[in-house]
């Protein structure tokens, strides 16, 4: 199954590279201007027609896009992705195992099927076979074959008397 998210990993890790290689430290705004540390980095531009207050919400906008939130944004993404796919093959495992349980409720129907059949050599002979081969692929339903077995020889040895 492949990743699910759109993002190439290889443009996230370069988002991170960049974001490494930017000025350290926690930004914040100061009015209009973008401060790492104690210098400012830039100052946020009074868009075309715009407003003052404009250029000061863009500067608190790229201050929370600081570097090291880009950081933690990219690897939380990380950790949800691999949780997805982990999510995604758990259930692809579970869907696989149900496949399974399926086919041997298949060969437990049949066992049972060929129990109710008229006691003749040939349907125990069947019976015999199928429980055999139920017995080596699930072994946890030995029991259950053994008993519907012992059924089998109690209704043909009732039968036998009447």
């Amino acid at each position: 199954m492949g990743d699910r998210i759109g993002l190439p990993a290889k443009m996230l890790h370069d988002i991170v590279a960049r974001a490494e290689q930017a000025s350290a430290g926690k930004w914040r705004a100061v009015g209009r201007r973008i401060v790492a540390g104690e210098g400012a980095l830039f100052d946020a531009l009074v868009p075309r027609n715009g407003l003052p207050e404009n250029a000061r919400r863009n500067a608190e906008y790229v201050a929370a896009a600081s570097p090291g939130a880009i950081s933690q944004l990219v690897n939380e993404l990380f950790r949800l992705r691999r949780a997805i796919n982990d999510a995604d093959r758990r259930v692809e495992e579970a869907e696989a195992e149900a496949e399974r349980m399926r086919s041997e409720m298949k060969r437990a129907r049949a066992v049972a099927a060929a129990v109710t059949l008229p006691t003749n050599t040939k349907a125990t002979a069947t019976a015999a076979r199928l429980a055999d081969q139920i017995k080596q692929r699930a072994p946890e339903v030995g029991l259950l074959v053994d008993s519907l077995a012992a059924i089998a020889r109690a209704r043909a040895e009732v039968e036998g008397e009447e």
